[in-house]
C-alpha cells in the first residue's frame, strides 16, 4: 500500500489489517507496492501513470479503477503491450468512452466471457492480466430507479406508480 502522503498509507493499512484480520504494510514508493506483486490495485485519479509498466512481473494481475483515456490515465499505456489478457466489466461501456482509452478494444475481453469459459483468460502462470473497471455496468439506472420510487413515495405516500393501479 502506496499514498502520496505516507501517513495516509499507515493509516489505511492499519484499518485495513484491523477490519479484514490480514497482514497489511504500507511502503514509500508507488514501485515498492508494485514491483514484485501478485496482484496490484491502482486506485487513483492521476492524470499521469503512477507506476512503470516495467514495474509489473511476470504473473503478475493488475486492476486498474481510475482514468484510462487517451489524456488522463494512472497506469502506462505500454501495461497492454505488456499484458497477455485484457479483461473489463463492460464491453459496451468501454466502447462507450467519448475519448479514445489507451488499451486496445480489439484485445479487450468481457470479465462475464471469462468467467463462464466463453473467453480464454490467463492460460500460463507468468501471463500479466490486466482488468480494466469501467464500473459496474447499469448501477447508475438502478440508483436512479431507487431515487425516483423514493421521491414518489415522500411525495404521494405510497408504492411507485408501476404498482398502483387505477
Amino acid at each position: 500500500m502506496a499514498a502520496r502522503r505516507p501517513e495516509r498509507a499507515e493509516a489505511f493499512a492499519r484499518r485495513a489489517a484491523g477490519e479484514l484480520g490480514i497482514r497489511v504494510r504500507a511502503v514509500r514508493t508507488v514501485e515498492e507496492a508494485a514491483r514484485d506483486h501478485d496482484v496490484v490495485v491502482v486506485a487513483t485519479d492521476s492524470a499521469a501513470p503512477v507506476l512503470a509498466a516495467d514495474w509489473i512481473a511476470p504473473g503478475t494481475h493488475v486492476t486498474t479503477l481510475g482514468p484510462k483515456t487517451a489524456s488522463r490515465h494512472e497506469v502506462p499505456a505500454a501495461l497492454a503491450d505488456r499484458a497477455h489478457v485484457i479483461v473489463t466489466d463492460s464491453l459496451a461501456q468501454a466502447a462507450g468512452y467519448t475519448e479514445p482509452h489507451i488499451f486496445p478494444a480489439g484485445r479487450m475481453v468481457d470479465l462475464g466471457a471469462v468467467l463462464c469459459g466463453a473467453a480464454t483468460g490467463r492460460t500460463e502462470p507468468d501471463q500479466i492480466t490486466l482488468f480494466w473497471s469501467v464500473g459496474p455496468a447499469g448501477t447508475e439506472v438502478a440508483v436512479a430507479a431507487a431515487l425516483w420510487e423514493a421521491a414518489h413515495q415522500a411525495q404521494h405516500g405510497h408504492g411507485s406508480p408501476a404498482r398502483e393501479t387505477g
